[in-house]
């Protein structure tokens, strides 16, 4: 059955079976025979992008209802029975609420621009996927070690997050008991409609809660890999521009008799590659400025939730393992958003260092302006924002983590 058809989008005739493969290369790190990644697959397999096919509706039904549910799950706890619980436990619940709304908040943006995403995709496939293109050497290496590092990162990320689920799902079973002897301890405490103190009732809710933490490590991961593959693009794009743009001026490995022609042939090139550069960051702005804004507003809630689990003097050994289990994949992950955008500033810097380094005051005037009008093209700063307010950057990463510690702090004085 067929799931999606973009054409040439990556893949052509896409189907499920496709779709996983593709994961299962990303997963293993086996890029030799890895075809054009354009994130698609990975955001339709998901459920985070509608593709005009009855199965993509039932995935995103299936994601926002188990979100959902997630979310319920947790907060009616909180609602309802705060009073049965210590703060610490409440403060567990109303953690985990944060990560499915979170994702519930993501997903309902991603979706809405289903349409955006399909038209970025096929962009990106057309402007970044051309076999006829020559490549250096050094321009080959960049392109195949971006399709490496992509799937290598993808590959341990889900080694970490899935260790840091396990670590959650199985504390309480294994090493606490109920508050009620009567009932069965379950790897949570979510509010379900029955008491769990028989087995046919203690299956059911393990199996949900199970389910509901899957799909939010798995709904987190594939809208971060589409976001890493799409950041990949932009900046290993910067390093081949200023390879190219080094290897113009670079006479002593090129022998051209009429060296002007050639000059100004690859600068016809380099702007052109610059060109369509600058319009994929937009794009790139466009698709993930309200989703990275909910992840941005969100992850001051995470962190300050952690740290007061952490950090409270009642936790015990086994809780505090548990929550820097998961605490350490949620840090990894928003410092890697972050990361990804701070490698695209610090590439979008280098194509104008570049420019600098090489022998441009030794060209004729014609040659000086045209490398002169690409620098000032790169003068400013290209930082990816959340909503066009937070940066995803080392210096935004900082200001996020000065938001976690800051509610942190008031949630501490309050215990006091």
């Amino acid at each position: 059955m067929v799931i999606f058809d973009l054409g040439g989008l990556g893949v052509t005739n896409v189907n499920l079976h496709a779709t996983q493969e593709l994961l299962r290369k990303i997963i293993t790190g086996k890029t030799d025979d890895l075809e054009f990644m354009s994130g698609y697959q990975i955001r339709v397999f998901w459920g985070l992008t509608y593709d005009h096919t009855w199965s993509s509706i039932f995935v995103i039904i299936i994601t926002i209802t188990i979100n959902i549910l997630g979310a319920t799950h947790n907060l009616l706890t909180v609602i309802l029975h705060h009073d049965q619980h210590d703060v610490l436990s409440l403060m567990e619940l109303c953690h985990y609420a944060t990560l499915f709304i979170s994702l519930l908040s993501m997903c309902s943006v991603t979706i809405s621009q289903s349409k955006k995403t399909k038209t970025f995709c096929e962009l990106l496939e057309k402007d970044f996927n051309n076999p006829n293109e020559e490549l250096s050497p050094r321009q080959n290496s960049i392109k195949q070690y971006s399709n490496t590092f992509i799937c290598t990162l993808g590959k341990w990320l889900i080694v970490l997050f899935f260790s840091g689920i396990s670590g959650s799902y199985l504390r309480r079973p294994i090493l606490e008991s109920a508050p009620d002897p009567e009932e069965y301890t379950l790897p949570y405490i979510g509010w379900v409609p029955f008491k769990v103190d028989t087995i046919p009732k203690c299956i059911p809710v393990w199996i949900f809660q199970a389910a509901i933490s899957i799909n939010v490590v798995c709904g987190h991961y594939c809208f971060f890999m589409s976001f890493a593959i799409h950041a990949n693009h932009l900046y290993s794009h910067c390093d081949m521009l200023a390879v190219h743009l080094e290897e113009t001026f670079d006479f002593d490995s090129v022998k051209t008799s009429n060296r002007e022609y050639y000059i100004k042939r690859r600068l016809k090139e380099a702007i052109k590659k610059h060109q369509i550069l600058i319009r994929y960051f937009f794009r790139i702005q466009d698709l993930y400025s309200y989703s990275l804004l909910a992840m941005g507003l969100f992850s001051g809630l995470m962190f300050c939730t952690c740290i007061y689990m952490v950090s409270d003097p009642d936790s015990t050994i086994y809780m505090i393992a548990s929550v820097s289990s998961f605490m350490i994949g949620e840090f990894i992950l928003i410092g890697l958003y972050c990361w990804f955008g701070q490698r695209v500033v610090d590439k979008w810097e280098n194509i104008k260092d570049t420019i600098y380094n090489i022998e441009w005051y030794t060209q004729s005037i014609t040659t000086k302006k045209t490398l002169l009008l690409i620098m000032t093209m790169c003068t400013r700063d290209k930082v990816i924002k959340g909503g066009g307010l937070q940066e995803f950057s080392m210096k935004g990463f900082s200001e996020l983590l000065q938001a976690g510690f800051s509610s942190y702090n008031m949630l501490k004085a309050m215990r006091n």
